[in-house]
C-alpha cells in the first residue's frame, strides 16, 4: 500500500496480503473455530487499514471521485462482467456452479456478487467519509457522526433491512473506516507504526495474544458477517474488530521485517498478493466454484480434494496477477508506473 508520497510499505502490503488469504481461506470449510476467529475481524480491517492511509485535501471532490472510480469501480465492473460469463459457460457445460444472474440483480441491486460486494462498499465509504472529513474540520464530530452511523446499520442489521448493493452496511464501514483514520492521526498511530514482536519473547507474547483472540471470537455470539450486515453485539464486537486488527498489523510487522533467506519468499508472497489483493476479491471465489466443480468428477479423497483445489487455486491466483500486471494494470485499478 502506497503513501501519500507514492512510497510503498511492506508491512502494509503484508497486512493486506495476510488479510486477502484469510478471505480466501475463510470460504474453503475450516474448523469453525478458525472460521469465527477469521469473520470476526478480517473484513472490517481492510477498511480500517484504508482509513488509517486517507489522507485529507490531497486531491480537490472532483479529482478524488474521479480517482476512487478509476481504481475501484472499474475493476467492480470488469470482474461483474467476467464473473457472469464465467457462470453462463459454466452453466453450458453444466458444471455445479452458481448460474448466471438477471440484468436486474445484477445492475440493480448488485446481488450474489461474492467477494466484489467490498468493492462498492469501499467506494460509498470513501466518498462519504472525504465529503464528511471536508464538511466537518473538528474531528470529534467526525468520529461522532461516524459511531452514530453505525448505529443506523445497527437497526438495520437487529430490524433485517436490506437495501441494494448492501447501503444498510455504510453506516459500520464508515465507522471501522474513521477507526483507521483516528488511529493515524493521533498518538495511537504508535499502534501501527511501532514494532513490538522484535525476539522471541515478542513472538511468544504476539502467539498468546493471538489464541487468546481465536478464543474470544468463538466465546462472542452472534458471529459478524459484514456481506450481510451481521454486526454481532456491537460493543464486544468492535473490540474484537479493533484487537484483531492490531494483532494482523503486528504479524505484518513480523513478517515484513523476515532477513532470513529462507523465510523471504513468505514475506514476498503476502506482499505480492497483498499489493495485488484486488485480483483475489474479483476472481478467487469464482475460481474456487470453477475448481471443485471440476475436482469432484476426479472420485478423490475429500482430503486431496482440498489440496488439490488450493493449489490450484494460488497457482490460479499467481498467474492472473502477473496478467493484469503486466499487461492490463487498469483493470485492477492500477497504472502501469507503481511506486515501490
Amino acid at each position: 500500500m502506497s503513501t501519500g508520497n507514492n512510497i510503498r510499505l511492506d508491512w502494509a502490503d503484508v497486512a493486506k496480503g495476510i488479510g486477502i488469504f484469510l478471505m480466501v481461506m475463510g470460504h474453503s470449510g475450516l474448523p469453525m473455530i478458525i472460521h469465527d476467529w477469521i469473520y470476526s475481524f478480517h473484513m472490517p480491517f481492510f477498511f480500517i487499514l484504508s482509513g488509517y492511509f486517507f489522507k485529507s485535501g490531497k486531491y480537490k471532490t472532483v479529482e478524488y471521485i474521479v480517482r476512487k472510480f478509476r481504481t475501484i469501480i472499474v475493476p467492480y465492473v470488469f470482474f461483474v462482467i467476467s464473473i457472469e460469463i464465467l457462470r453462463f459457460c459454466g452453466d453450458s457445460l453444466e458444471l455445479n456452479i452458481p448460474s448466471p444472474r438477471s440484468i436486474q440483480d445484477v445492475v440493480v441491486y448488485g446481488r450474489d456478487l461474492g467477494a466484489t460486494w467490498f468493492l462498492t462498499s469501499l467506494f460509498f465509504t470513501e466518498i462519504i467519509y472525504y465529503l464528511l472529513n471536508n464538511l466537518f474540520k473538528d474531528k470529534r464530530w467526525l468520529l461522532f457522526l461516524s459511531i452514530l452511523s453505525f448505529f443506523v446499520s445497527y437497526y438495520c442489521y437487529k430490524t433485517e433491512l436490506h437495501f441494494p448493493y448492501k447501503i444498510e452496511i455504510l453506516g459500520a464501514t464508515t465507522m471501522y473506516y474513521c477507526i483507521g483514520n483516528v488511529f493515524a492521526q493521533t498518538k495511537w498511530k504508535d499502534c501501527f507504526t511501532n514494532i513490538y514482536a522484535k525476539d522471541y519473547r515478542g513472538v511468544f507474547i504476539l502467539a498468546v495474544l493471538l489464541a487468546i483472540d481465536i478464543v474470544a471470537s468463538n466465546l462472542i455470539e452472534p458471529v459478524l458477517n459484514l456481506r450481510l450486515n451481521r454486526l454481532g453485539l456491537h460493543v464486544l464486537t468492535l473490540l474484537l474488530i479493533i484487537y484483531g486488527s492490531l494483532l494482523l498489523v503486528q504479524c505484518s510487522h513480523l513478517i515484513a521485517n523476515i532477513d532470513k533467506s529462507v523465510l523471504r519468499p513468505i514475506k514476498e508472497l503476502f506482499r505480492y498478493i497483498g499489493e495485488y489483493s484486488m485480483v483475489l476479491i474479483g476472481f478467487s471465489q469464482i475460481t474456487l466454484q470453477i475448481l471443485k466443480a471440476l475436482v469432484e468428477y476426479l472420485n478423490l479423497p475429500s482430503f486431496a480434494e482440498i489440496a488439490i483445489r488450493y493449489i490450484l487455486l494460488w497457482v490460479i491466483m499467481l498467474l492472473l496477477i502477473g496478467l493484469f500486471k503486466n499487461y492490463m494494470p487498469i483493470l485492477i485499478g492500477k497504472t502501469k508506473k507503481q511506486g515501490k
